[in-house]
């Protein structure tokens, strides 16, 4: 493998990515279907890995499913499921993969630029890169959840560079979904695919694809 030349920022995408919540979040939602005695397509299911809200991902699995109610019932009993059984907060404290505070702070030791950028809560991202430990390490965080438009649009990418003063071309996006590597690649940056064998994710858009965020080091330094 070569190492990619004339990298001055890394940015990370945060769940799937930094954290495992994908696995907390999907488990919860197989419960959820499972409990109502819906029968969906577990690749179906993994739709919502990499969403956001803007993407409607629950309307694209009621879309791609036979289920015995109509749609605005369904969407009420979902939101009626996920205000009765919550994910413990604690959950996520202990969700991050093991070796991101290793591969994180190898980078940050050799004078890279980190963000982190994702669709999800500007606290829920907050809290999380703390629970990691990397918070002090990354210049950036960027949330999509207000932008006007989400992943698979390269906004939050292309905004995310901007405050890192650093154009495409120096950038290396670090991602898991298929919604996040085509956002990482329309954006104009190096894309490295990670953690894709979990749910057999389709990252065939990125540049390079590797099954542990460690894996990322050999390309960087």
């Amino acid at each position: 493998m070569a190492k990619i030349e004339d990298v001055q920022a890394v940015i990370f995408d945060l769940d799937g990515v930094l954290i495992d919540s994908e696995t907390i979040h999907q488990k919860r939602n197989e419960a959820m279907f499972r409990d109502y005695g819906w029968e969906v397509d577990p690749k179906v299911l993994e739709l919502m890995i990499g969403s956001c809200p803007n993407l409607d991902p629950w309307k694209m699995i009621y879309d791609r499913s036979s289920l015995p109610v109509d749609y605005a019932t369904y969407r009420s009993m979902i939101e009626d499921y996920r205000n009765t059984h919550p994910i413990d907060d604690s959950i996520y404290m202990k969700a991050g993969y093991k070796d991101v505070l290793t591969t994180v702070s190898t980078l940050y030791d050799r004078g890279y630029k980190l963000a982190v950028a994702s669709s999800s809560a500007m606290d829920y991202i907050r809290d999380n890169i703390h629970y990691c430990h990397i918070d002090s390490m990354i210049s950036v965080v960027r949330s999509g959840r207000d932008l006007p438009k989400s992943k698979p649009d390269p906004l939050i990418y292309t905004l995310t560079l901007k405050d890192l003063l650093v154009e495409p071309s120096h950038a290396v996006i670090i991602e898991d979904s298929q919604y996040g590597i085509e956002a990482a690649k329309k954006a104009g940056c190096f894309t490295i695919g990670v953690h894709g064998y979990q749910f057999n994710l389709d990252q065939s858009l990125a540049d390079v694809r590797v099954k542990e965020l460690k894996d990322i080091l050999p390309y960087l330094i």
